[in-house]
């Protein structure tokens, strides 16, 4: 990967890892799978009138749909709701990056490095230092919820890699226009028609703002560049950095949710990012034009 691909990645990290505080917002006024389809239903209308459909088969759209939309969020809400610390949960769907490295390797038959091996257990060592400490007061159906979740999310990644779209933010806006039905279908029979009219009374700001950023900034923007990378580069290399998403979740779950980290889940973030950059490898290659232009300025000197 590129320098300025891993800087993409870092950012795409920092926004999902801020993104549960907005997520928490709205989860306390609307039902979970309600809050998933609002927040899908959002992306998709009414830009899928105006963005082209990608040009890729209906069954990667489909694929990309159900499972990031109805999967992935749907069982990452529902578990937030059932009382996992939005904290810990960005914590917990990071095994995605375990996930997609082992589907990539079965399924796409992508090469697994030495390095790939060892960055992937530093991290997860660090993953599991965090977890251990926080993972004390959370409920098993909770913590399955969020584990089940993330091995949505890998699914998404080897059904958007299989697509390899050239158009990443048309395939994100016409899959998320998959999701709202099936999730508010789900929220009709787990909910009830009475507890989702309800949630509509008195709509704080803040749960506005949450439908709005995890669907403009959250999905269209993170996961679009998401998408154009791992139709650049192979899933193996750029699920990994999903792992740096802990690090900005726990900061922000600080910050603006009062969910105060320990000691030990500092270290355990620092070792996460120590695996991170082992699995990017260590060095940063420069663009190809740096090296054409001090190739040129070697040769002159020779001359």
């Amino acid at each position: 990967m590129t320098l300025k691909e891993r800087w993409l990645a870092v950012l795409v990290a920092a926004i999902w890892g801020y993104n549960f505080v907005p997520a928490r917002y709205g989860i306390q006024q609307f039902p979970p799978l309600l809050f998933a389809a609002l927040r899908f239903a959002v992306v998709a209308i009414p830009a899928i009138f105006f963005v082209k459909r990608p040009t890729v088969a209906w069954k990667s759209i489909v694929g990309v749909g159900l499972f990031m939309g109805v999967g992935q969020f749907g069982s990452l809400y529902v578990s937030m709701h059932n009382g996992m610390p939005a904290g810990l949960a960005s914590i917990v769907m990071q095994m995605q990056a375990l996930w997609t490295v082992v589907f990539a390797v079965s399924f796409l038959g992508e090469r697994l490095q030495p390095r790939h091996i060892v960055g992937m257990v530093v991290a997860f060592a660090g993953l599991g230092v965090i977890a251990t400490n926080r993972a004390k007061a959370t409920p098993w159906s909770a913590l399955g919820l969020c584990v089940l979740g993330s091995v949505f999310w890998a699914c998404s990644n080897i059904a958007t890699r299989q697509a390899r779209s050239s158009q990443p933010f048309a395939l994100i806006i016409w899959a998320s226009a998959v999701a709202p039905i099936p999730l508010l279908v789900l929220s009709l029979v787990v909910d009830g028609p009475s507890t989702i009219r309800g949630s509509f009374q008195q709509v704080p700001g803040k749960a506005v703002y949450g439908v709005v950023f995890a669907a403009i900034v959250g999905t269209i923007g993170a996961y679009g560049l998401w998408t154009q990378l791992l139709a650049s580069r192979p899933a193996s290399e750029v699920a990994p950095y999903s792992l740096l998403v802990p690090f900005f979740g726990i900061s922000a779950a600080w910050v603006f949710l009062a969910e105060r980290p320990a000691g030990t889940e500092l270290i355990g973030a620092a070792i996460m990012i120590v695996g991170v950059v082992i699995v990017s490898g260590l060095r940063f290659s420069r663009p190809q034009t740096s090296r054409n232009v001090e190739q040129l300025r070697r040769s002159l000197r020779r001359s």
